[in-house]
């Protein structure tokens, strides 16, 4: 015994006291502490605990360091006896404890030496291998035993339950003097077989009474006994009888039963035997040998064949081998044995036959270890015939499902809800179903070795087709209530349950779909399913999903029925939708235009306004503002026949309101008019009635969010940026909390990188820019790659403006107009135009700018015309050292057409750029005044402490100006004259004036832009 304060450590009884009262403490915590006693003091490396704690098994440093904690707490107010050497490892100092270790090991040494002289009995068989993944099994269990007095190891068959009891009492044998016993039940039918097996087991004399319970316990009274009660799960009564009269002879014995099911003692620790653990996934050899599954698999294989192929296909084979048998160490010793033979490949394939192709057991093995089939014919044996009917039956479920589920599909008219609670019950006490969880609440599930045999049952006895189809019914009106917009509220809760039961909507829709599945289902499965795969951004899924839906509907059903047409509107609805963000939204025009006839034709309203939304959205994406405002307008009128039509019919429908309010701001927007966006957006954003009214596909989207993004933009262009800016952050947190990738990546597209670019922010446009590559890759969004790809082009030749990344920048423009999403354009025209005039290339970039002024014109797209007027005219007056005259006019023409287009949209932030840029050029010519006077006008629009660095660069400006006035006046008086002299005559005068011999601020852009910044790294 070793003290530690107040705390006795009993190395040889492996337990803990304080104050005489034992301590709960679990084996590797004791371990850890007997190692680092037995080093006395001296330091022990964190390799050698590892080593010495753990010796065959592979673990991360972590489990140490939760072990250490806990040792810590243990150990109370002498914590501090327990010293970590940072980064190396770990010493455990105690006062007088060569002393205490020394009596304790002599004791223990001279116990030893004579317990060697009298074995302990038992009939324990032989170990030939070693025991593979049930290490922390084995000391769990010990130390169980320590307290608990029956322990009952529950599990399917196969899983190794008689192995480890088996391998716990060879290692507990030191800790019962009166011996270690075994006792198999395995043949026995009734309560005198399992006497009778008790009694050659423990060898109890025979005597001239009849054999009971009390002879057998009368021998063991005050004995310390370990014994194993070995396959109880057919003789579960006797043999819980037997355990009872044992434990009652005496305090210090201990039993441990195997069995399928709980025995029912009255004090009964039920330990379940887990699977041998296979990881999710891996792709080396070294990750998939650290799987205990897999370990077992090549100890076996390599047993009987030492030429067992190990590169690194195999392991990823019998990685996935060991994955599909569920780690039962039974089928992987039986696919192993097989492996051998027909080698992994082979094996791999031939997997879904596995009760065929997995026999050839030992033949020392029970029979119904022999062969996979035949372990789990003896456990379906055992059951009632309530719980074989819902094995069978439950068994259609592809993954975990709820009770609910259970009873919808399992009932019939002999089988009621309460007999499928208590069969799913019983299942789950015989180890065949396990609880889980499924979207938060409690749920079932079964192994897939389980399901593929149920499934067999389930063929033979014919039961397949009304399993599935109370199967595809039930999902089907699981969906139902995605109709309902109110459902959506709770977004995140809906989206995780929706996830969760992905697995049976699929397997339900096949089936449906197939040539023996329910086309009535099929119909409306397949629309709601379609919708939902749209909703959770499954787009690619949802595409394919949908022409697989019309293709079988199509080919099975009368072509000319109304419930077909509804579904396919509806179907191709869906895929025009999916595709708007898988490709080219352009490519969908063709889709839309057919719906819109289909919808007409039929009278669907809710599918008209829906193909007149995807008719739009393609036309806003291509930036072709015209034709968006038409459909804009044409879903007006829509809006108002049907509010006249509900107005006069008094009855309820679609109110598609809001979203025309959506519609006529953002083309509005686009159009250049911020005053109407601002009007038609806000009402949208801020009616309180607004979440109720229709909306398009992608409910769940997180439309608020989209809407927002384009009036931040319209904010910020109406002057008030930090409105803006809050509501760009506030919608894209929502849209990230909530998991709303598309919504992230539309606020991203449409709101936080235009504002940082249009805000010259290099750091808020480059995170904006690297949170887009990271949400359009993650979710394979491949229009917001193409955006991602294209903003990523500019930063890096905004760094670095070579020929080589212009010509780069300038393709991915190219390919976001080709895929129709050309509405950025003028605006990342116009930053390229930026970046050819910082390479030298002035006439290039006046060119591009002029293409970009001709398509604002032929498209209607004029939101960002006052730019590309200023640009243009900044270009101009930077065409050289002395610019020519003409140059000079135009580029001050150029302003003058950007403040007017800015002054006639509302956009006052650009109002306010293109005056600074006409101040500059006047101040450049000496003409302060005037110069002074467009400040002042342009300043007015904002308040005094404006802290835009727009604003501050004017105020810069103002006093450079009112200095140069006082100290020129004749200038001044010049510049007063100026309307009675010619233009030209006056720009001759301009460049004769003298200038300040400081450096003047170039033209291109305000001060804290691109001519000012290093070459290197200018700022946006």
């Amino acid at each position: 015994m070793i003290q530690i304060g107040s705390l006795d450590v009993d190395l040889e009884g492996r337990q803990l006291l304080r104050n005489g009262v034992r301590l709960a403490v679990g084996a590797r915590t004791f371990d850890i502490l007997v190692v680092l006693v037995e080093a006395h003091g001296s330091f022990v490396s964190k390799h050698d605990l590892i080593r010495q704690v753990w010796p065959s098994t592979i673990v991360v440093e972590n489990n140490l360091y939760v072990h250490l904690s806990k040792l810590r707490s243990l150990l109370g107010e002498n914590r501090s006896l327990l010293q970590t050497v940072t980064g190396r490892g770990y010493r455990l100092t105690i006062p007088g404890a060569q002393h205490q270790y020394r009596l304790s090991r002599i004791a223990q040494a001279e116990e030893t030496k004579a317990s060697a002289k009298l074995p302990i009995p038992n009939n324990l068989p032989t170990l030939t291998s070693p025991i593979i993944g049930r290490d922390d099994a084995i000391s769990e269990l010990i130390d169980v035993l320590a307290v608990d007095q029956h322990v009952t190891l529950v599990g399917p068959g196969g899983i190794g339950k008689t192995r480890l009891a088996i391998e716990v009492a060879h290692r507990a044998l030191s800790l019962f003097r009166d011996g270690v016993y075994l006792i198999s039940l395995v043949s026995a039918t009734d309560f005198q077989d399992v006497l009778h097996a008790a009694t050659r087991a423990l060898a109890v004399e025979a005597s001239d009474g009849p054999l009971s319970l009390t002879r057998i316990s009368e021998d063991f009274i005050g004995s310390q006994v370990l014994v194993l009660l070995d396959n109880c799960e057919h003789v579960a009564a006797a043999a819980a009888q037997l355990a009872e009269a044992l434990a009652g002879a005496s305090k210090l014995t201990r039993v441990i039963a195997t069995s399928r099911e709980p025995i029912h003692l009255t004090k009964e620790r039920i330990y379940r035997v887990e699977p041998l653990s296979v990881a999710e996934q891996t792709n080396f050899k070294d990750d998939a040998l650290r799987c205990s599954a897999v370990e077992l698999f090549f100890s076996h294989a390599t047993a009987l064949d030492p030429l067992f192929p190990s590169d690194e296909r195999s392991h990823e084979l019998i990685h996935s081998i060991c994955r599909r048998l569920d780690g039962i160490p039974l089928a992987i010793e039986l696919a192993a044995a097989r492996a051998s033979v027909l080698g992994v490949e082979t094996l791999a394939t031939r997997l879904d036959s596995r009760f065929s192709v997995l026999t050839g057991g030992s033949r020392s093995a029970l029979p119904r270890h022999q062969t996979l089939k035949a372990t789990f014919d003896w456990s379906y044996a055992l059951l009632n015939e309530p719980e074989r009917a819902t094995l069978r039956r439950i068994s259609v479920f592809p993954a975990a499902f709820t009770m609910p589920a259970a009873v919808a599909v399992a009932s019939d008219s002999l089988l009621g809800e309460f007999a499928i609670v208590d069969a799913v019950a019983g299942l789950i006490d015989k180890s065949l179903v396990a609880r889980t969880t499924c979207a938060g609440t409690s749920a079932y599930e079964l192994l897939q070795t389980t399901r593929a045999y149920a499934q067999e049952r389930l063929d033979d006895n014919g039961e397949r087709q009304q399993a599935s189809r109370r199967h595809a019914a039930f999902f089907c009106e699981t969906l139902g209530p995605m109709s309902d917009t109110n459902s959506f509220r709770a977004y995140s809760a809906w989206q995780h349950a929706m996830r969760a039961v992905l697995g049976d909507l699929r397997a339900a829709l096949t089936w449906a779909l197939s040539s023996q599945g329910d086309k009535a289902i099929a119909e409306v499965l397949a629309v709601r399913f379609v919708w939902l795969l749209f909703e959770l951004s499954l787009f690619d899924e949802c595409v394919k999903c949908s022409q697989r839906s019309l293709d079988a509907l199509v080919s099975a059903l009368p072509k000319n029925t109304d419930s077909l047409k509804h579904a396919r509107m509806h179907l191709q609805t869906a895929m025009a939708a999916a595709r708007a963000y898988l490709q080219a939204p352009g490519k969908t025009t063709a889709l839309w235009a057919e719906l819109l006839t289909s919808a007409i034709a039929s009278g669907d309203k809710t599918l008209e306004a829906c193909a007149l939304w995807g008719l739009w959205n393609v036309c806003q994406s291509a930036g072709d503002a015209n034709s968006a405002l038409s459909f804009a307008n044409r879903f007006s009128l829509l809006e108002a026949d049907v509010h006249q039509d509900q107005s006069s019919d008094d009855v309820s429908g679609p109110d598609f309101s809001m979203l025309g309010y959506r519609l006529v701001g953002m083309a509005s927007h686009l159009a250049g008019d911020q005053r109407q966006a601002n009007s038609s957006l806000q009402r949208l954003i801020f009616e309180p009635h607004a979440a109720g009214s229709w909306i398009p596909p992608g409910r769940t989207i997180g439309h608020n969010v989209v809407n927002g993004a384009v009036f931040a933009r319209v904010l910020w262009l109406r002057g008030e940026r930090e409105r803006a800016l809050m509501f760009v952050n506030r919608w894209l947190d929502e849209a990230r909390v909530k998991e709303q990738a598309i919504a992230t990546c539309y606020t991203l597209i449409e709101a936080a990188i235009p504002i940082a670019l249009l805000s010259n922010d290099r750091k808020a446009a480059t995170e904006a820019i690297g949170l887009l590559c990271d949400a359009s890759n993650r979710i394979g969004l491949k229009t917001a790659c193409a955006f991602s790809r294209t903003y990523d082009s500019y930063l890096v030749a905004r760094d670095r403006p070579t020929t080589d990344h212009l010509s780069e920048l300038s393709a991915a423009i190219d390919e976001l107009d080709a895929g129709g999403l050309g509405a950025h354009a003028p605006m990342l025209l116009a930053q390229y135009a930026i970046l050819q005039g910082r390479c030298g290339q002035r006439g290039e970039a006046i060119a591009t700018v002029g293409r970009a002024l001709r398509r604002c014109d032929q498209t209607g797209n004029r939101w960002y015309v006052s730019e590309l007027h200023r640009v243009r005219g900044a270009l101009l007056a930077d065409m050289a050292g002395t610019p020519a005259v003409s140059a000079m006019l135009e580029a001050e023409q150029c302003f003058f057409e950007a403040i007017e287009v800015a002054e006639r949209q509302g956009a006052a932030s650009l109002q306010l750029r293109a005056a600074l840029s006409l101040a500059r050029l006047w101040h450049t010519q000496g003409r302060f005044a005037d110069a002074l006077d467009r400040l002042k006008q342009a300043c007015a629009l904002f308040p005094d402490d404006c802290a835009w660095p727009e604003a501050q660069e004017a105020s810069r400006l103002d006093q450079d100006l009112s200095e140069a006035m006082q100290s020129r006046p004749e200038t001044t008086k010049l510049n007063r004259q100026q309307d009675l002299v010619p233009a030209v005559h006056r720009m001759e005068v301009a460049l004769m004036l003298p200038v300040r011999n400081t450096p003047v601020p170039a033209i291109i852009g305000t001060s804290h832009e691109l001519a000012t910044a290093p070459a290197q790294k200018p700022a946006l």
